[in-house]
């Protein structure tokens, strides 16, 4: 976990790996610009998309910063007045974009300071410091508090793999030798040289008004000094109120304590158990799609690849799903993304009787919403495919001879004809899955090749 420098009094702490998390900010910052890709075409259906791209992205925002920041109400306008009029669909449709734009952009602001804060974390840990942490080469100090009733059926034996295992565990019968003050020896020597204190709490000692002394003692330093502090726990007694915050260790067979004691250990030296941190999924690293999260977008993406490959718009699920098991995304999140792209009319999935479901199929939203991803640069594509229209076809042609005449998929050539005749820029007949004709070209679509 690292800190950044305070804000408002509260130091920001991101809780994850600082170029990961900088990396899916910088996605977001990226992502609000395809807002204005979204305002052509008729009134409602803008409205929707418009307004769920919105809610989307203040949602992923929210989530990010809630999972790897601390505290998550660091200067976000997320709760603004503006905010919460866009949420309950207030805002009049005539205002709708400017509205949201201006919201996205205070927050991306906001964003983009945070990431200078995180730059600023990147160069404070690069500097050298001149205190020495707990690490392995620094064998800290630790006081081991313990009633003396178990001092022979644990402590000792105890304090003996402590210091095999390079902890310098302080107990009183090495340390005191006769004739010295005892209080003197603890209170004064130990407890101001010590950076760890282990508590053993057991059925003798939680009573014992010399435990209680000490305990109380090291609770002080601990909040003084940043002392750690360390409940051991045996005979499964309650813990007391003054540590029961901290994280205790118990140890429920004296015999045989070798795991807890490792646990003690890693806390001493301050080593936590992490497993070690594998690679990011595959489809983290693809083409966000405007509106959709990184998983949603990609299983769109494979289900439009399926269809070119198909040249159908119905594809194969069951091919699909174990692609997206190999880019990182179980079958329960590929059923999950199906929903999602659905809702968005996307797709399409049959249902009937008996929970009976038919294979996924593309809409033309679907491939609209894809192509740019899938086709690599789909605007030089959709390019070339109206100046054909316009120069070489103008009284029509198949979709056939558009796919062989430009190389590419006959079910790109089908997407981008159907958004075109939906502008009525094109008028084309569908005579089966597998026919599509161009049969009129509007005048107008010259405009867009000039």
């Amino acid at each position: 976990m690292s800190e950044a420098p305070s804000h408002g009094g509260q130091p920001i702490k991101v809780t994850t790996d600082l170029a990961s998390f900088k990396e899916l900010l910088r996605r977001l910052l990226v992502e609000r610009e395809n807002l204005s890709s979204l305002t052509a075409g008729q009134k409602d259906q803008v409205h929707r998309t418009t307004r769920n791209f919105y809610l989307r992205w203040s949602h992923d925002i929210e989530d990010l910063l809630r999972r790897n920041v601390q505290p998550v109400s660091y200067a976000l306008s997320l709760q603004s007045a503006r905010h919460m009029a866009l949420l309950q669909d207030q805002i009049p449709y005539e205002v709708l974009y400017r509205t949201m734009k201006d919201e996205m952009d205070v927050v991306a602001q906001q964003l983009e300071e945070l990431v200078e804060r995180l730059e600023a974390i990147e160069q404070e840990a690069a500097r050298p410091v001149n205190d020495v942490p707990i690490t392995h080469t620094h064998q800290p100090k630790t006081f081991i508090c313990h009633a003396s009733e178990d001092k022979e059926r644990f402590v000792v034996e105890f304090a003996k793999r402590l210091r095999a295992r390079g902890v310098d565990a302080w107990l009183d019968q090495w340390e005191i030798l006769g004739g010295e003050g005892l209080v003197e020896r603890i209170f004064d020597d130990a407890f101001s040289e010590c950076d760890v204190f282990i508590v053993v709490l057991s059925k003798h000692s939680v009573e014992k008004p010399w435990v209680k002394l000490e305990l109380n003692t090291a609770v002080v330093k601990r909040i003084n000094d940043g002392a750690l502090l360390i409940p051991v726990v045996l005979d499964g007694v309650a813990v007391p109120n003054v540590v029961s915050s901290l994280r205790w260790i118990r140890i429920p067979d004296l015999e045989h304590f070798d795991g807890p004691l490792d646990d003690v250990v890693r806390s001493v030296f301050g080593v936590y158990p992490r497993p070690p941190l594998g690679d990011v999924p595959a489809y983290v690293g693809g083409k966000q799609l405007v509106g959709l999260n990184q998983q949603d977008g990609t299983v769109l993406q494979l289900l439009v690849r399926s269809a070119f490959d198909r040249d159908q718009d119905e594809v194969d699920g069951a091919a699909c799903m174990k692609e997206a098991e190999q880019a990182g995304i179980s079958a329960e999140a590929y059923e999950e993304s199906l929903v999602a792209l659905e809702t968005e009319y996307l797709i399409e999935v049959p249902r009937g009787l008996n929970d009976w479901r038919g294979q996924p199929f593309l809409t033309p939203a679907g491939y609209s919403r894809a192509l740019p991803a899938v086709m690599g640069d789909s605007d030089d594509f959709v390019r070339r495919l109206k100046a054909l229209l316009v120069n070489e076809f103008p009284s029509g042609t198949s979709a056939d001879e558009l796919a062989e005449r430009l190389g590419e998929p006959r079910r790109a050539v089908i997407a981008v004809l159907r958004e075109l005749d939906s502008r009525q820029l094109v008028k084309i007949t569908e005579s089966n899955p597998r026919m599509c004709h161009v049969y009129s070209v509007s005048p107008l679509l010259g405009r867009d090749v000039k």
